[in-house]
């Protein structure tokens, strides 16, 4: 399997190193887990043929990997918890400067955020509160512990969460999917695939 073709907050072994192959830390991959964490970008390479995209390898390090790089699933996307546990741990936390009104800039927000669309617009205010709550959720289950990272995405839940239980006739709680299965839709899959 191609890293370009899984799902953003899955595992996967890497088992190839990709055409783009910029660094040594490519090779010492080999046999690695990482996590894919951002969407496909262009490659510094104006002649590349393939697309990079970010994994986190250790911690917090984002590594950009060429797309055609082979991979092993080791671990599909998964819920963290449910979020009324997971809420608990929410602390006040300042709106980032690059959130205010329209500006949709980086200022304030964490790398690991900006640099993941598709978790950025869950954690800003995704009007599908639904789908924002499962992205977040499956976020959380691999997000580092570093700095504001973890609490911006807390934050987040809490209020994509509190948005959703508003509205239990558009989204009836007994129908969440998190409360019934440990695995995002294959729908949502696609999402995270994007």
């Amino acid at each position: 399997m191609r890293l370009d073709k899984t799902p953003k907050f899955s595992r996967v072994r890497v088992t190839a190193v990709g055409s783009l192959s910029t660094s040594d830390k490519d090779s010492n991959l080999l046999g690695a887990v990482v996590i894919p964490w951002t969407h496909l970008d262009s490659s510094d390479d104006v002649f590349a043929e393939e697309e990079v995209r970010g994994v986190l390898t250790s911690g917090s390090e984002l590594h950009w990997m060429a797309g055609d790089t082979e991979v092993e699933m080791t671990e599909l996307p998964h819920y963290a918890g449910e979020p009324e546990d997971l809420i608990m741990q929410a602390r006040p936390i300042a709106s980032p400067s690059g959130s205010k009104a329209y500006s949709g800039t980086f200022e304030g927000w964490p790398s690991l955020i900006w640099n993941c669309h598709t978790l950025y617009d869950a954690v800003k205010g995704y009007n599908d509160y639904e789908i924002a709550v499962e992205i977040i959720l499956c976020g959380l289950s691999v997000a580092p512990d570093d700095g504001d990272l973890r609490p911006m995405i807390l934050a987040g839940l809490k209020a994509r969460y509190a948005a959703l239980a508003r509205r239990p006739d558009t989204y009836p709680p007994a129908e969440y999917p998190w409360r019934t299965q440990k695995v995002p839709t294959e729908g949502m899959l696609g999402i995270l695939r994007l």
